[in-house]
């Protein structure tokens, strides 16, 4: 006995029977009596006599025109009442109770043991526009112990057309809104239905569905029902409801229809109905939108045919189902027409069945179900056609699998106990299989199937891969063999295999069905294949991004070989689609392969490959490749280790793939590769790849999505390459790289190289960096710095070093790669600047610096822009123009400051016939540089090498407010004018002021084959003081006379005189004076001399300049009170002085004497001499002199005399000199 609230079966025929009976009384009867009442009536107006007849058609006649008045007037008043009545509706419904008995009567004569319930009856407006709905509020469908076997929150009804033709107002239709039906299915009983309420606390999962068009929301339920509800309960129908024996119930319908037993009630719907499946302790919950069923019976043949429109989360889908009784088989054979059914959209009702998810694509077809009166399943057949659409894996929606089209046909043979496939057609583009097969129950002991045995094959089958130019694929076999257990859940296959050929991929396992995600362990082999064979066998499901890849990217190959595992954990793919980790054991493969063509970018050059491996850890993928090459457009090769592809999450969506290897080869090769569209690196800087020989070797990174529509820009790159033996033609300007090393570093962002280079054997440093997709403008300049020393300066060509002398680090700016304009900038601390044509140096470790611009004509010449000197005092500013042979074309200098005194603007141009024309003009010049230089005679340039010769001649016209000399004495107006030819000075012409009140001038003359620079000074003493010669002269006229023809090269001799001039305070007269060995000869007298004022009338010096060394000849000078004599030299490349003479007191008397003829010349001796003579010499350093004096010297008559000088006589030829003049300077 049971006791889950069925009852026995006796009980449930007794009350299946009252529903039975009122079903069978709707169909027939009905139209028998609306066929007989044209005939009757017919029948009734031949009895009448005809007078009476007369008299009733006057009668007829007058009274038709009354009964159209009040037919009028009935109108009128009646579309009052509609109209008042419908805007009465539109404030809600209303109520009508007084219809309410009338109603159930009415329906409750068409029942028997079974009575109607109704709450209310109400008219409301339809929602979607003009209408009015006639709608009876919560009936409920009683049989006699008073149990509600029925209910709805609303109902429609129509009225029978059959009974008001017999005069009767009866129900033709009943139509329940909204209820919610248990359909429960037991293996002992079959089906049953029942009506009920949802209980209250029920744990329901809820997926909305959809309502029908043309059903008003809101009718019966306050929104639309759930499309599907599960819910785990144990027992059967819900409580508080009595349930009906569905397949009894309908085989008693057929059998009170076939004795005649029926009623004007000839259809039984429901809309917007929740039905509810109950099997296996499992519920499912449907949204009905519409469904209605119809009682046919003819001929002894009973039909129950129904129609429903049933939504799902894919759209509605319909179903037509015709019921017919086989009284001799004791069956009801079912069929089911079928719809726009979209698997997919059942998933949620049919939780065991998780495959229904994957099935995203129309069905319809027809099936027959046969079932015996108790509800048994006796067989059954299906014929299913699919439409275009799509299987969406639940591991990888993104990568569906489109169906073109498919026949299915299934089929259950009770004779064999076999669910058979019969040969059935699936095709998916160019791909197509037939497949057949079978399924054999496994049952237990009350014969009940446990699990199915499987054997599943596909014929006739070729596979392809059409959008990737993979023509169909013969396949030998495609088989499966295994078991299923549809309690359990399990999936096993104890062999899958495809074959084309003797390539084949095979595998075993199990899946087995869990909540959140089934339990998966599967392993397979793939033997050694073609690449595009592979490709072939390779689902679309499986791994798609990464399939997708490998079908763009990867031509030819051959597979060798390799294995593959998949061990996932009840749930465990659950928690990987919801973000969890991948375990490295859920997913292995290994598989080899062996020379491919990897296309990493497209229209790059592909990789090819060697020896390859493919592997699969987890969420991880990746593909090995030992060695390869890539063969640029020209042929030459790069060669490749070290590769590897790799997908660091398969589960990330979109894939990052990372690149990684190294590679060696020729640095143009590799340029070249670079230089490839759509890369173009090389082209973007104005180059060719070839520009940079040498070779390259590096590791390379690139990082990106892995999709079909990658773009450049999306691919992030990292690199480390080292350029050796670079070799360069104009790469740095018009600078040829001869040798070095640079590292290269690129990133998706920019690219740099820094490294050694060699110019010329010169080495030096640059640092280039190139940004892309920036603007040139807004490009980072190329360095080149360098520290050049003479040798270095020497071995570029900067023929500098007569100017420049010590270590100049040196940088150079340039635009770009092949660019020519440049700037140049040079540290000149620690290097000497001697400019002796202007008598300037500046010391090592004095602050200065030089740069300037390097700008590149259109004709090829070059000007030196914002030329600039600066340092420590020292700001010269201008610029250099240079004509296409890099020849001096012109120069200016805005400002030519060497120390605070000095500021003068330059300029010069070279004119036609090579004269390189001079203009400066400037407001003062500090001159003690250049005076010091005229007695030095080329000691600023003492250690450097001979200046080159002059490419032109120089016209120089100077003019210069103030020209500071030594001892605060100045040259006011100075005016310059000199030429030069061919290295020689031809022209000179200077005047001045000194101290802005005496003149001074200086000119050059040409006699006796000889150039003569000529001097004259009316002031003596402002003159010796002007260039630091002699500072204690006062007054008196000088002038001068310097052959610069004389002598060797480089030497000049001259002589200088002196008339009427005054010496105070001599520091050479006062130490001889001084000396005790001259205070025993001259006594107190010597005092009295020093602190006079001493009058010459002369001087004699005639002098020789070169090599460093100023040299007086027998030199002398006299007056009343003194004379003196002078012969020796000063050195001043040691810094030293070695002067001797002889001081004469009383010249004017002492000197009397040497008119004697013969005699004169023995007692005074030399010229400028006297009787009596003090012999004295000056040596030591320049600074601090040591003077001597010989008294036995006075007591010596004049011609003995020198026997007792400290000095030797002056060489007459000096040494070979180191550089020019001080003399010529100036023509420098």
């Amino acid at each position: 006995m049971r006791s889950d609230g069925l009852g026995h079966g006796g009980a449930i025929d007794r009350m299946n029977e009252p529903i039975s009976d009122a079903l069978v009384k709707l169909t027939t009867e009905g139209g028998k009596a609306l066929l007989a009442l044209p005939g009757r009536g017919r029948a009734l107006v031949r009895r009448v006599p005809a007078p009476v007849q007369i008299e009733l058609r006057k009668l007829s006649s007058r009274g038709a025109h009354v009964c159209r008045e009040i037919f009028a007037g009935i109108l009128v008043v009646g579309l009052v009442a509609i109209v008042a009545g419908y805007g009465r509706l539109g404030r809600g419904p209303i109520s009508l109770p007084t219809l309410v008995p009338s109603i159930e009567a009415a329906i409750n004569g068409e029942l028997s043991d079974l009575h109607v319930k109704i709450d209310d009856a109400i008219l409301q407006r339809t929602a979607d526009g003009p209408g009015v709905l006639f709608r009876l509020r919560n009936i409920r469908l009683i049989d006699k112990d008073g149990s509600i076997l029925a209910q709805a929150p609303l109902a429609a009804i129509g009225l029978s057309g059959s009974a008001l033709l017999s005069g009767r107002i009866a129900p033709g239709s009943v139509d329940f809104i909204g209820p919610r039906l248990l359909l429960f299915y037991d293996s002992d009983r079959g089906l049953s239905l029942s009506f009920s309420k949802t209980a209250a606390g029920e744990n329901e999962t809820v997926i909305r569905g959809s309502l029908p068009a043309g059903e008003p929301p809101g009718e019966g339920l306050a929104a639309p029902a759930p499309e599907t509800i599960i819910a785990k309960r144990q027992g059967a129908p819900l409580s508080g409801a009595r349930s009906l024996d569905v397949t009894s119930t309908i085989a008693e319908v057929f059998e009170r229809a076939r004795s005649g037993n029926t009623s004007y009630l000839t259809r039984f719907g429901v809309k917007n109905a929740l039905v509810v499946l109950s099997q296996n302790g499992t519920q499912t919950s449907w949204q009905v939108p519409d469904f209605s069923v119809d009682l046919e019976h003819k001929d002894n043949r009973s039909l129950l045919v129904g129609q429903a429109n049933i939504a799902s989360t894919k759209g509605d889908w319909q179903l037509e189902v015709r019921t017919e009784q086989r009284t001799r088989r004791q069956s009801l054979t079912i069929t089911a027409l079928i719809q726009n059914l979209v698997p997919s959209g059942l998933a949620g009702n049919f939780p065991s069945l998780g495959a229904l998810k994957a099935l995203d694509l129309p069905v319809l077809g027809e099936a027959t179900v046969e079932l015996s009166d108790s509800g048994k399943f006796l067989s059954g057949d299906a014929k299913l056609k699919l439409a275009s659409g799509q299987i969406t894996p639940p591991w990888d929606p993104d990568t569906p699998v489109r169906i073109d089209y498919g026949d299915l046909h299934i089929r259950y043979l009770k004779e064999t106990d076999v669910v058979e496939i019969a040969p059935s057609i699936l095709v998916w583009g160019a791909s197509k299989a037939t497949i057949s097969g079978e399924f054999h129950p496994v049952r237990d002991t009350n014969n009940t199937p446990t699990s199915w045995n499987f054997t599943l094959k596909a014929d006739d089958a070729v596979l392809a891969v059409e959008e990737y130019g993979l023509k169909p694929m013969k396949i030998d076999e495609w088989s499966a063999t295994g078991s299923v257990a549809p309690q359990s859940g399990r999936l096993t296959f104890s062999r899958l295999a495809i074959r084309s050929g003797t390539a084949s991929v095979a595998l075993s396992g199990s899946i087995v069905d869990a909540p959140g995600s089934p339990e998966v362990h599967l392993v397979g082999e793939v033997s050694p294949m073609p690449v595009d064979t592979l490709k072939r066998f390779w689902p679309k499901f499986v791994a798609g991004k990464a399939r997708t890849w490998a079908l763009e990217q990867v031509a030819g190959g051959q597979v060798l070989g390799g294995k593959f595992n998949v061990n996932l954990a009840a749930g465990e793919l659950a928690q990987i689609q919801e973000g969890a980790e991948v375990p490295a054991e859920a997913a292995t493969a290994e598989i080899n392969f062996a020379g491919m063509s990897i296309t990493y970018l497209d229209k790059m050059p592909p990789v090819l490959t060697g020896a390859a491996k493919l592997m699969v850890s987890g969420a991880k993928f990746s593909v090995d490749i030992p060695q390869g090459k890539i063969v640029v457009p020209s042929g030459q090769e790069i060669a490749l280790s070290e590769g590897r592809f790799y997908i660091p999450d398969l589960h990330q969506d979109p894939q990052q793939a990372e690149i990684a290897f190294k590679a060696n080869g020729a640095t143009p090769t590799v340029l070249e590769l670079l230089d490839h569209e759509p890369l173009g690196y090389i082209q973007r800087v104005g180059l060719k790849p070839d520009f940079l020989g040498g070779s390259a070797d590096g590791a390379f990174t690139l990082s990106m999505p892995v999709r079909t529509d990658l773009q450049p820009d999306e691919i992030k790159y990292r690199g480390a390459a080292r350029l050796n033996d670079a070799i360069a033609s104009n790469l740095v300007g018009n600078i040829d790289i001869e040798g070095g090393a640079l590292d290269v570093n690129i990133t998706e962002e920019a690219v740099e190289a820094k490294g050694e280079i060699s110019i010329k054997g010169v080495p030096a440093e640059l640092a280039w960096q190139r940004i892309f997709h920036a603007p040139d403008d807004r490009q980072p300049p190329i360095r080149v710095t360098a520290n050049l020393d003479e040798a270095s300066r020497e071995k570029l060509g900067i023929k500098v070093n007569h100017l420049v002398h010590g270590p100049t680090p040196v940088t150079m700016t340039i635009a770009g790669l092949g660019k020519r304009a440049m700037s140049m900038q040079a540290d000149l601390t620690d290097a000497r600047l001697l400019f002796g044509s202007i008598g300037w140096t500046k010391p090592a470790g004095r602050t200065a610096s030089i740069q300037f611009d390097v700008v590149p004509k259109e004709d090829g010449s070059t000007d030196l822009d914002n030329l600039a000197i600066l340092g420590d005092d020292i700001a010269i500013r201008g610029g250099i123009a240079l004509d296409p042979e890099q020849h001096l074309k012109e120069f200016y200098f805005s400002d030519f400051s060497v120390n605070r005194q000095t500021h003068m603007e330059i300029n010069a141009i070279v004119r036609d016939d090579k004269v390189l024309e001079i203009k400066a003009e400037g407001p003062s010049y500090d001159g003690k540089q250049f005076f010091q230089s005229l007695f030095s005679a080329g000691q600023l340039a003492e250690d450097v090498s001979t200046e080159p010769a002059d490419p032109f001649g120089v016209d120089l016209t100077a003019q210069v407010g103030t020209v500071a000399g030594f001892y605060d004495t100045t040259a006011k107006d100075v005016h310059v004018t000199l030429k030069k030819r061919n290295g020689r000075l031809v022209a000179l012409e200077a005047t001045g002021q000194l101290n802005g009140k005496t003149p001074a001038a200086v000119k050059i003359e040409e006699g006796d084959g000889a150039r003569w620079i000529k001097a004259e000074a009316r002031d003596a003493g402002a003159a010796f003081r002007l260039v630091g010669f002699y500072p204690s002269v006062e007054g008196g006229e000088a002038s001068l006379e310097v052959n610069l023809d004389a002598g060797s090269p480089g030497a000049k001799s001259g002589t200088l005189w002196a008339r009427d001039f005054t010496v105070l305070g001599d520091s050479v007269v006062n130490d001889v004076l001084t000396d005790p060995s001259s205070t025993a000869v001259l006594g107190e007298r010597r005092q009295q001399t020093t602190q006079q004022r001493i009058a010459f009338k002369q001087l004699r010096a005639p002098f020789s300049v070169g090599g460093g060394k100023f040299k007086l000849t027998d030199a002398y000078m006299n007056g009343p009170m003194l004379g003196a004599t002078m012969r020796g030299t000063v050195d001043f490349k040691a810094k030293t002085v070695e002067l001797g003479g002889t001081y004469v007191p009383l010249y004017g008397l002492n000197s009397a004497l040497g008119a004697i003829p013969i005699l004169g010349k023995v007692l005074i001796g030399r010229q400028g001499e006297g009787v009596v003579g003090i012999t004295f010499a000056v040596k030591g350093s320049l600074d601090d002199p040591t003077v001597l004096v010989n008294p036995i010297s006075v007591m010596t008559p004049g011609i003995f005399r020198q026997i007792f000088d400290f000095t030797g006589s002056v060489p007459d030829k000096p040494p070979p000199p180191s550089s020019a003049s001080g003399l010529d300077a100036p023509a420098q």
